[in-house]
């Protein structure tokens, strides 16, 4: 689905039109779950995040701003309900200390969407200067970034590849971040329209335009 036909069924549905909203449901509920099922590791809370995330969107969509990417959005939505869900240890899943939920939280910050122009997949020097700065990164932030978003593979899976520990791998995960959300923010000029867009949904992008995807281990 295009951006312009994403902005016609949103136009549609915050006109009442519920059709366009379960044209919108149908094309990003997948999307949506396999985002929050990582988030939380947990299929169940999946189920429910959501659903509870849709139930939200379909609420407020009138909020959404003309232009403001819709995906970003419902990713945004997305994302609160997953970190309100980890904060709660009376849901499902079960935190029997605070240095577990501790644990769970670290693990959620490395999964939480990074900001990007709303118009990256479809703007050529955008998605180059994109491609740009994954690149500046170093080889093993590089091979961590993308083993653990791209590649779908675990922490303690990626440490093995690198014959690293986990912790190194983490450590590694959030300075890549930390890199890249600068050099968007020096990239990308002000007033751009923006959305939330999770990390393996960019290299997906990136690579469907032929960025190479080796990790290089």
């Amino acid at each position: 689905m295009t951006a312009t036909e994403t902005a016609a069924l949103v136009h549609r549905a915050q006109n009442g039109d519920s059709t366009a909203l379960e044209t919108l449901y149908s094309a990003y509920r997948d999307k949506v779950y396999f985002f929050i099922c990582r988030f939380t590791g947990s299929g169940q809370a999946a189920e429910d995040l959501t659903s509870e995330t849709f139930t939200t969107a379909i609420e407020h969509i009138s909020e959404l701003r003309s232009g403001e990417s819709f995906a970003g959005w419902l990713y945004s939505i997305a994302y609160s309900k997953c970190t309100s869900f980890l904060r709660d240890e009376s849901r499902t899943v079960k935190v029997s200390s605070a240095a577990e939920l501790e644990e769970l939280l670290e693990a959620a910050a490395l999964n939480e969407p990074i900001l990007l122009p709303e118009d990256y997949a479809v703007n050529a020097e955008t998605r180059a200067q994109l491609k740009e700065v994954i690149d500046s990164l170093s080889p093993d932030q590089r091979s961590a970034v993308i083993m653990y978003y791209y590649d779908e593979m675990s922490i303690p899976e990626v440490a093995a590849a690198m014959g690293t520990n986990e912790n190194n791998v983490s450590q590694k995960l959030h300075r890549a971040r930390k890199r890249i959300r600068s050099k968007i923010e020096k990239l990308i000029g002000r007033g751009t329209l923006f959305g939330a867009v999770p990390m393996g949904t960019l290299l997906e992008n990136l690579s469907d335009s032929g960025m190479n995807m080796s990790s290089g281990i």
